[in-house]
């Protein structure tokens, strides 16, 4: 009996002790779920908080589950267009320091409103069309960003040459045709010499290696190529004293000349972006991947517009320039052919030579 006694007591004490590690676990478990569930909660509101201030950054429109409105606190993170568009214009006006040079735009409305010298309203108009043409080429690269790399550059070249344009047609309605062909000549000079060594100085620097598309450079040296010849036949002509008609012969040759240099023009663009774009995409690097597009800045309706506006005071800048030219170049003491082939090439290629710099 006392052995019964003593087994039954020893039971009763494991059955205790199971007892006491099942609540014991139990205790455990409740006091790790427990933590789990703060834990959750913590990071819960840890998570939604970092929602909110990313919807906030972002300016996103939060909706509530059910429809309704949001709170009045995140309908203020609504974008608002005429601050964005305010902010694209402080970076079209005050995007460069040369913009600085904006201020001689009024000076020189001013000069030449009151008749106050050639010299010094040439002067103003100079210095006030630097940082318009450098503007023209900010808002065409904005423009071009939208666009392929092919496009982007079609845009750069044409757009790139609108200032020099301008100048030349109000020079043609002025009668001015040394000028014309005087700047024609410099252009030329200062895009093979200028903007092209400062874009091999610039890179160098900057890169240990460059690289570039050996067909399009082919295709645009063989256009210079013919562009040069094109120049050149009229002056060979009169060289040779071969005309039939005397300075009609060399006229109509000239004219003849520019017609087929505008059409070889437009079957270059038909091959560049049409027939063998793929001999002018870009090529990757050797890592196979590409270079990141940046953001453009600008929309493109918007550079659009900021271009129309900047060839308004263009056209009103070259205006002045053709006008005062020849008494600027006295009041100086200098030729006008200095001022045709050094001066105004530089002013016009503005847009080219910083976007080539920075490409």
């Amino acid at each position: 009996g006392g052995g019964g006694g003593r087994s039954s007591g020893a039971t009763r004490e494991v059955d205790t002790a199971r007892e006491d590690r099942r609540s014991a676990a139990l205790e455990i478990e409740e006091a790790g779920i427990e933590d789990a569930y703060y834990r959750n909660k913590r990071s819960g509101i840890q998570i939604g908080m970092e929602s909110l201030s990313q919807m906030v950054n972002t300016r996103a429109v939060p909706v509530s589950p059910k429809g309704g409105k949001a709170p009045r606190g995140l309908m203020s993170a609504k974008p608002n267009a005429k601050d964005e568009a305010m902010e694209h214009f402080k970076n079209v006006l005050f995007g460069t320091k040369l913009n600085v040079l904006l201020i001689f735009i009024p000076f020189a409305m001013v000069s030449h409103t009151f008749d106050m010298g050639d010299g010094p309203t040439f002067t103003l108009s100079l210095l006030a069309m630097c940082p318009l043409a450098e503007r023209l080429g900010y808002v065409t690269e904005e423009m071009a960003k939208h666009t392929n790399a092919t496009i982007g550059g079609l845009l750069n070249a044409t757009f790139g040459n609108l200032t020099e344009m301008i100048v030349s047609v109000f020079a043609l309605q002025a009668g001015l045709l040394r000028v014309v062909q005087l700047s024609l000549l410099g252009s030329i000079l200062s895009n093979i010499l200028l903007v092209l060594g400062c874009a091999f100085f610039a890179g160098g620097v900057h890169y240990k290696e460059q690289t570039f598309n050996k067909s399009g450079v082919m295709m645009n040296a063989t256009l210079l190529c013919l562009a040069v010849m094109g120049m050149s036949m009229p002056s060979a002509l009169h060289a040779t004293q071969t005309e039939l008609q005397g300075t009609v012969s060399e006229l109509s040759l000239s004219r003849y000349t520019a017609c087929l240099l505008l059409l070889m023009y437009i079957v270059f663009l038909y091959f560049q972006l049409v027939s063998h774009r793929e001999f002018f995409e870009e090529e990757e690097d050797e890592d196979g991947e590409d270079d990141e597009d940046e953001e453009p800045e600008l929309g493109f309706w918007e550079a659009l517009y900021y271009m129309a506006g900047i060839t308004v005071f263009i056209s009103l800048l070259s205006d002045y320039i053709v006008d005062t030219i020849e008494g600027a170049a006295k009041s100086w003491g200098c030729p006008v052919a200095f001022i045709s082939v050094i001066i105004l090439p530089i002013v016009g290629n503005a847009a080219e030579h910083a976007s080539a710099v920075m490409f």
